[in-house]
Parts: structure tokens; C-alpha cells; sequence
């Protein structure tokens, strides 16, 4: 009344009944001509649910912010070209401690550049319909540099007196590290993985895939996949695959089958498959893992190989023993006519003398063709290399046919070597052999014993054994594998890949080493590098005299083969032994049992019906304590190995043997100090 002013005023009632009622007035002051009050004259209004639609949208923005501030996603909003609000989540993502930091900041500031031209026409679109664009994956830019790879959905939105537009930001980090960590997974697979459309195209492929097939990825991708099978598979597949997702009938879904995989260049390798349905984006896709299993079939068949030798060798070892049987009665009385039956000048002399060394010839024969088969007891000694070389010489040069010349080059001095005789003798029979099969024409076989240096200047000094062809040589990827067990480059069912790593395996147990000179058109030398053993001492070396073989001991014979042991008691009893014959171990253990004397060797068959030597010698033991024993067998060794007999630490001697042969292993173990 005293200003003259509008009368204003916003208040609440309460009605008897106890409600409020929201009201606003309005008025003016009446007055006289001099000025004077007279009335108030206004309208009183009842603004109950306006009040409350404005107190129910003051709650509602409160809750909104309250939401959008623990909202983990990230939320700002721009008007025109600042930044005017952000939530927590924003400030988080962006490396921002206070909104102050991003206010007022132009929002493409914070967006890599190189997103800026696909951004501007979809927010330009917006602008223009005023409706929500479909969202995009793009990359923010934090305070401290680092990118954030999110995706973007913008809306128009009111209340901030301009134009302004609301962006909702996922972060997509840990989604990209799951597919850096997927593209790592299926980088580091070797299989074959392949994913297809339900029309058969290829929608992604591994780097297995890239490398086992020799595509690039983009011509694979986006192709049929028939383009990685061969024919008829090729223009089949199409059909496998619309029958099973007209039917449902497997027959394209399978884990482990075999199929066979088409290169770039055309050639085929077998391979395993395992496919399997998923979905994705509502669409059936498939995905087929494929495993190269050249490998795998090769290891097949050289397993199948190895039990076929297996099979041999063990057919081998019972032809063998019966054979070394056969020719130690043979050879023994051989020996024995020649040592005391037939006089000089007797000409059957000469006939039994060709018999003895057919016989002889046969045994070495015989241990050759087992030498596979065997686990071998080796008896390494120190032996001349010359002398071994010149006696494999006579049966190499009937084994390598009149078109090859065999040519022996031998050292002017005795080259001197620790290793088991029979092996060596294997090794050179090895090397010779694929020397004659480089040489289908014939050619020339050198054999040569020397001394050498590893290198030239080297002080190291080893006994070298050559063996050189002048055959049609390797390659340098064939001479890689040379020693490698199974591998050939002879025809199939020509060579099983077994003898050159055999010889590196003899030569390795020496404590050697084997090298190869080869070169297409000019032919192989394989040079075997053994230690040098000291010069045999006047007292290691052998004996030129008779050796003492004589002896008036107690022998107990044990053999089931009665020609056998009838040549054996005969050769000990002419050395002066007695001998006690038993034909098994039943009676071997009753003599020992009974026998009233001192028996001071046991010799016994180590394969027998019923019992084995070594069970025999555990149970005479106990009556004859500390009996010495000398084992015998036809058998390979590894016959003899498994019947419990270690050659390193059992006496041992190898049918056939001769009478002589025999007399003095008996009289070594019997002359052995006691263990």
C-alpha cells in the first residue's frame, strides 16, 4: 500500500477438514481522487496441482541426476559446441578429477580426428529430424592422451535454453582386449579354424588357415568354402550342407573325421574335422576346426612298419636260434676233426676245413641279419679298424655284385678302437649297402682307415673310417634327414629308413661322430669320427701263444638240445674237465643236489623248456652257493635279456662257438677273481 505496487502472493490454506490447498493471489489498490486506499480488489487462484506437478518434477530431476551420476556408463551433453554436463562415469573415462576440467570444452576436443568426418554428418542429421541416429564405434581421447575405444549413441535433448544433445558412451575396452585376446588364442592354434554362413561362405579364417592352405586371407574370406576341399567333395558340399538345415540329419556335423584339404597349388593332405553350429545375430553359423594329420599317418605307418620288423625279428630270433644250434655242433666238429682226427696231408683235412669256414661264413651271416632286432649285450674291445675293415671286405664283396668295385684303402699303421666287433662290422655293412643302391649302374665303394684331425689345425685328433660312393649323391634337404629313424628315398618296400640310423646310433654309443659329404651327380662319403684309444699295452694285447683252455674242474652242463650238448661235453672233457650233463633244469637241480663233489662252473642254455638259466642258477645256488656260471644261447640278445641274463655283469658266450671257443671262455670265468 505504501510502494503502490502489484499485490503478489503465493501461499497455502488449510480447509476444516484438514487438507492444504495451494493458492495464488493477485490484487490491486482502489483509491480516491486524492490518492486515498480505498479497497483491495484482486483474484485468488488455486494452484494445488500445479504446485504439485512442479514439486513432483523438482523430485524427478533430483532422482534423474542421482541416476545418471551412478550410472557407470559414461553420459556428457554439449549445447552447440560446449560441453555442459558430465556425469562421474564421463569424468572417470575421460581421466578428469572436476567438471571443471571438461566444461565448456567442443566435444570433437576429445574424439580422435580421424573419426571427426563420420561423426559430423550423423550429428548434422540429428540436428536437422530431431531423432536419435544409430550409434558408432569410435575412439575418445583422455586428458592424459590414451585412447578409449567406446560406442557412441547421441539423442536431441531440452532444458538447457539452446540446442542441445545428449551422448551416452560404452566403453568398449574390455571388449577389444577380449578380441585381441581371441585373435591371440586363434594365432597361436595350429589347426585350421574356418567360420561359414549357412550359405557356406567364409566369414573368418585363423592364420593356421592362411599358412596351411597358402591363401591370403582375403581370398579366402567371403568365398565359398568348397574352395579349400578337392574334387568331387568340392561340388557336393553345397548339398551336405542345404540338406542339414532342411533335415537336420549330421551328416556335415562330426568331430574326428577324416577328410582331405585342397592347397592353393593343388596338392591334397589328409586332415581331421570337427565342425560344429552356433548362432549369431539370430543366423546359424558353422565352425570347422581342421587338423593337418600328414604327420600322424605317417607315424602310422611307420608304427605299422615297426610291428611288421618287429613280427620279422621275432621270427628271425627262432629261426636263429635253432640255426646257431645247428651250426655250433657243425662248426665244433669241424674244429675237432681238424684239431685231432684227420692228420696233415689228409686230404678230406681240406674238405672239412671249407666245411668250418661255410660254417663260419653262416655264424657272421647270421649275426648280421639279426643285428636289427637285437638289445644288444655289446663287448666293446679295443680292436685294430684295419683288420675289422679286411674281414668285412670278403663278405662285401659278394654282397655288392660284380658291377661295383670295392676298393680298401687301409691306414700304414694299426688305427686303434674301443667298440663291440659286431656292430662295427654292422655299420660298414650298412654304409656299403646304400652305397650300392646309389649305384644301379655300378660304380666304385671306397673304404679307408686313418687318423685325422676334427678340422684343420684342430689338435684333437680322432680315427676316421670313410666309406665313399661314386653314386648319383643327395640333396642338402635329403641329407638333413639321412639319420633320421624310417626315412628313405627308396621305393616302398626297398629300404625301411632304419640302417643310417642304426650307423649313427653305434657310432654315437662309441662316443663318435658321423659326417656326410654328398653333392648331386658326384657321389657320398660318410666319414666316421672315433676317439683314439691308447696303443694296446705288450700285456692288453692278444695273446699270439696258445691260450691256457686246459683244466680238471667240475662242470655242470645244462642244454636241452642233445647235439648241442654232446659237441659241448665232448670239446670240455678233451680239455681235461669232468663234465655232468643235464638236458633240462629238473635234472640239473638233482645233480646238484646229489652230486657228491665240488662243482665249480655251471654251464647253461639260457632259453629252456620249463626253466631258464637264470632261474636254474638262482635255485642251484642254494645248494651250491657261490657257483660260477657261464650263460649260452642261439638266441638275439634281446631273447636273452628279457630271460634276466645282462651281458655288463653275467658271463656270456654267443652260439655257435667252437670247442675251442668254449674251453676258453670256460677257463676265463673259472680264472675270474671272485665277485
Amino acid at each position: 500500500m505504501s510502494e503502490g505496487t502489484e499485490y503478489r502472493n503465493a501461499f497455502r490454506v488449510v480447509r476444516p477438514d484438514g487438507t492444504t490447498v495451494s493458492l495464488e493471489e493477485y490484487g490491486y489498490i482502489d483509491r480516491t481522487a486524492d490518492g486515498t486506499a480505498l479497497c483491495l480488489t484482486g483474484i485468488s487462484i488455486d494452484v494445488t496441482d500445479r504446485v504439485a506437478a512442479t514439486e513432483a518434477m523438482q523430485v524427478s530431476e533430483t532422482r534423474y541426476r542421482q541416476l545418471v551420476d551412478l550410472l557407470p556408463t559414461a553420459i556428457f551433453v554439449h549445447a552447440e559446441d560446449a560441453i555442459v554436463y558430465g556425469n562421474p562415469a564421463f569424468l572417470r573415462m575421460m581421466g578428469a578429477t572436476r567438471p571443471e576440467e571438461l566444461l565448456g570444452s567442443n566435444p570433437f576436443d576429445i574424439t580422435q580426428p580421424s573419426t571427426h568426418a563420420a561423426i559430423r554428418p550423423r550429428h548434422e542429421l540429428m540436428t536437422r529430424t530431431g531423432e536419435v541416429v544409430p550409434g558408432i564405434e569410435m575412439q575418445v581421447v583422455r586428458r592424459d592422451g590414451r585412447s578409449v575405444p567406446v560406442y557412441s549413441v547421441s539423442a536431441p535433448i531440452s532444458g538447457y535454453g539452446r540446442p542441445a544433445t545428449l551422448v551416452v558412451l560404452s566403453d568398449l575396452t574390455e571388449r577389444e582386449r577380449a578380441t585381441e585376446l581371441l585373435q591371440s588364442v586363434l594365432g597361436s592354434v595350429d589347426d585350421t579354424i574356418v567360420t561359414i554362413d549357412e550359405l557356406g561362405i567364409v566369414r573368418s579364417v585363423n592364420p593356421a588357415a592362411v599358412e596351411q592352405f597358402r591363401y591370403a586371407e582375403n581370398e579366402i574370406v567371403g568365398q565359398n568354402v568348397n574352395l579349400l576341399m578337392p574334387v568331387p567333395y568340392r561340388e557336393e558340399h553345397d548339398g551336405y550342407l542345404a540338406n542339414y538345415l532342411r533335415t537336420g540329419v549330421a551328416k556335415l556335423i562330426g568331430i574326428g573325421r577324416e577328410v582331405e584339404g585342397r592347397r592353393r597349388d593343388g596338392t591334397l593332405f589328409p586332415a581331421e574335422l570337427t565342425v560344429t553350429e552356433f548362432r549369431f545375430n539370430g543366423e546359424r553359423h558353422f565352425t570347422g576346426v581342421l587338423r593337418d594329420i600328414t604327420e600322424r599317418k605317417r607315424l602310422e605307418s611307420q608304427f605299422l612298419q615297426a610291428q611288421k620288423m618287429d613280427a620279422v625279428g621275432q621270427l628271425a630270433g627262432g629261426v636263429a636260434h635253432d640255426f646257431n644250434n645247428l651250426l655250433t655242433v657243425i662248426n665244433g666238429y669241424c674244429e675237432l676233426l681238424l684239431a685231432s682226427e684227420l692228420p696233415a696231408g689228409d686230404r678230406r683235412r681240406e674238405m672239412v676245413a671249407i666245411i668250418l669256414d661255410a660254417g663260419e661264413q653262416a655264424a657272421r651271416l647270421t649275426q648280421q641279419l639279426l643285428a636289427f632286432s637285437r638289445k644288444a649285450i655289446i663287448e666293446p674291445k679295443v680292436l685294430d679298424l684295419n683288420e675289422l675293415v679286411s674281414e668285412s671286405a670278403r663278405l662285401i664283396r659278394r654282397l655288392i655284385g660284380e658291377d661295383i668295385i670295392l676298393a680298401v684303402i687301409s691306414a700304414s699303421t694299426p688305427v686303434w678302437v674301443k667298440a663291440d666287433p659286431s656292430q662295427l662290422e654292422q655299420v660298414i655293412m650298412n654304409l656299403v649297402v646304400n652305397a650300392r643302391d646309389a649305384m644301379s649302374t655300378g660304380g666304385r665303394v671306397t673304404i679307408e682307415t686313418t687318423t685325422a684331425a676334427l678340422k684343420k689345425g684342430d689338435l684333437t685328433r680322432f680315427d676316421r673310417l670313410s666309406v665313399s660312393d661314386t653314386g648319383h649323391g643327395m640333396t642338402d634337404e635329403v641329407k638333413a634327414k639321412i639319420f633320421e629313424p624310417f626315412f628313405t628315398t627308396k621305393d616302398v618296400g626297398k629300404g625301411t629308413g632304419l640302417g643310417l640310423a642304426v650307423v649313427h646310433g653305434v657310432v654315437t654309443q662309441c662316443g663318435g661322430q658321423i659326417t656326410v659329404e654328398s653333392a648331386l651327380g658326384v657321389g657320398t662319403t660318410f666319414h666316421l669320427l672315433l676317439p683314439l684309444v691308447p696303443v694296446p699295452t705288450s700285456d692288453a694285447a692278444p695273446e699270439t701263444g696258445q691260450p691256457d683252455t686246459r683244466g680238471t674242474e667240475t662242470i655242470l652242463l645244462v642244454e636241452d638240445e642233445s647235439a648241442v650238448r654232446q659237441i659241448a661235453h665232448m670239446s670240455l672233457k678233451a680239455q681235461g674237465y669232468t663234465v655232468l650233463e643235464a638236458d633240462g633244469g629238473a635234472e640239473a637241480i638233482r645233480t646238484a643236489q646229489t652230486y657228491p663233489g665240488e662243482i665249480h662252473l655251471l654251464v647253461s642254455d639260457v632259453v629252456m623248456p620249463e626253466m631258464g638259466g637264470r632261474q636254474l642258477l638262482e635255485v642251484v645256488r642254494k645248494y651250491r652257493p657261490g657257483l660260477r656260471v657261464l650263460f649260452m644261447s642261439g638266441y638275439t640278445d634281446d631273447a636273452v635279456l628279457l630271460h634276466g641274463v645282462v651281458g655288463t655283469t653275467d658271463a656270456f658266450i654267443q652260439k655257435p662257438f667252437t670247442p675251442l671257443g668254449l674251453a676258453r671262455k670256460v677257463r676265463e670265468v673259472i680264472n675270474a677273481p671272485a665277485t
